[in-house]
């Protein structure tokens, strides 16, 4: 089991539908609120990106720390470089995915035009 979670090929057939599924529902959101096409296409793309960016990063944190405690992170990997590697990936992909979905669900203004 653990070996399963630890692959990294296993997290892409799960992380791909995951997000698109987000970033559909954002979508539907964004066109019931009639918003103009640019802001809902790079919305959802935005959500898919940086949810799918943000997931990849967190399981590489989460192997490597595992691998880390269980003594059998290769010792080509430095540990003071993975780490931070994917606390750069991780927060910049949340951030982006927050501030996409954040966009696509702003009210419309007062003096919009539908």
């Amino acid at each position: 089991m653990l070996d399963t979670l630890l692959d990294g090929k296993n997290w892409f057939p799960v992380v791909t539908p995951l997000t698109a599924c987000v970033a559909l529902a954002f979508l539907a959101i964004a066109c019931r609120r009639r918003m103009h096409a640019t802001v809902i296409v790079g919305g959802a793309v935005g959500v898919f990106v940086g949810l799918f960016v943000g997931i990849m990063a967190t399981g590489h944190l989460f192997a490597i720390t595992i691998k880390m405690m269980l003594g059998i992170l290769p010792p080509r990997i430095d540990p003071w470089f993975a780490l931070p590697f994917g606390f750069a990936m991780a927060i910049p992909g949340y951030v982006l995915a927050w501030l996409a979905g954040r966009s696509m669900c702003r009210p419309r203004s007062v003096g919009a035009v539908a």
